[in-house]
């Protein structure tokens, strides 16, 4: 009954858009044969300084040219954006959403991976993990990153083609395995794992969130957040995300369906 509860008011409340939402922006052009992708510091961009402590950052793929971590990269664009902060002591948690398939994101995966001391079995070589018997829960991996202090967490997510029917859409892509699907990519699981990690008191730390090129799923990733845990509505949090890059049009999908769905919970959970 509460799932349906859900699905009526998802349906309700998406019909009720006005055409203005649904204006694609400028979709993400991929050029063949360029799939080897470095750090782009444009895109790293400081989203949320928790009490003045923890500091949740967006951004692309954290390997250089020479397949090393940018950790100093990284640590010197979150000083220029928040100078007043002293990141002295401070450790790095990085959370790649790229996939494991070996003729995708794999090679790009595995240089963040050998950079935490790790190699490919400390991640699941199904694809999609969350398929495996027993699910799949993502744990902080490594304990530092070239001398540095820091953990490598694997949480992949994927956008899909915005024509599949809806229960499909969030019993499958967002809310990991409900509506009589057995597996599922759990979109929402990440943002609030994202935000256990940015109010965590124990630890001073970078929160780095990213896809392959800083602009789909991390743009997606940082939207969720914002709406559900950053106190923004969906007109400030989407033009927060395409301030940094656009967002093509399976993640754009990713992001209205989680706005509206978010709301059916909200609404589902006063009504018991």
């Amino acid at each position: 009954m509460k799932y349906f509860l859900i699905l009526a008011t998802f349906a309700l409340l998406a019909s009720c858009k006005s055409s203005s939402d649904d204006t694609p922006e400028p979709s993400q052009q991929i050029i063949l044969g360029s799939w080897n992708p470095v750090y782009n510091g444009q895109y790293t961009s400081v989203i949320k300084v928790y009490n003045s402590r923890n500091i949740l950052v967006r951004g692309s793929h954290p390997i250089d040219p020479k397949e090393r971590f940018v950790y100093d990269s990284i640590f010197a664009a979150v000083h220029q954006q928040q100078p007043s902060l002293d990141l002295t002591g401070y450790s790095i948690v990085d959370i790649s959403m790229l996939d494991n398939r070996p003729n995708a994101d794999m090679p790009n995966l595995n240089n963040e991976l050998i950079a935490f001391g790790l190699d490919s079995t400390a991640i699941p070589d199904s694809w999609p993990p969350f398929a495996q018997p027993g699910g799949y829960y993502p744990a902080l991996l490594g304990s530092a990153v070239y001398g540095h202090p820091g953990n490598f967490l694997w949480w992949p997510v994927e956008g899909y083609d915005p024509s599949l029917p809806v229960k499909q859409r969030i019993g499958t892509f967002i809310t990991g395995g409900t509506l009589g699907f057995t597996w599922g990519f759990d979109f929402n699981g990440l943002v609030d794992r994202v935000d256990s990690l940015l109010k965590d008191p124990l630890h001073k730390q970078i929160i780095y969130y990213h896809c392959t090129w800083g602009k789909d799923r991390t743009g997606a990733l940082t939207f969720a957040w914002l709406i559900k845990y950053g106190g923004k509505d969906t007109t400030a949090a989407k033009n927060i995300v395409l301030a940094v890059a656009p967002v093509n049009d399976h993640y754009r999908k990713l992001m209205t369906d989680y706005a509206i769905w978010l709301d059916t919970a909200k609404i589902s959970a006063q009504r018991r």
